[in-house]
């Protein structure tokens, strides 16, 4: 898991702050890449009554860990919300 620096970023518009979260290895090697990530954050921290055009909803935009390196189809990345 070389790939990873074992951060993640948050940015929130609506109170503007910014904070960097350190990820433990066991979570990385437990939700691997960019679709894992966004899958476990969009159902931890979104419900079934979340409005997607509210402030609650998130949008989330994550490379894997072999974006940037030569890697064949390395360069991908990922969005997630909760759409209407």
């Amino acid at each position: 898991m070389f790939g990873y620096h074992q951060k993640l970023l948050r940015i929130d518009l609506t109170n503007r702050r910014i904070e960097v979260e350190h990820l433990n290895k066991e979570y990385i090697q437990k939700y691997i890449g960019g679709v894992g990530f966004k899958a476990k954050s969009l159902y931890e921290e979104t419900n079934p009554e979340t409005a997607p055009l509210s402030r609650e909803n998130t949008l989330m935009a994550i490379t894997g860990p072999y974006t940037g390196t030569g890697v064949a189809a390395s360069g991908r990345r990922h969005g997630a919300t909760r759409s209407p």
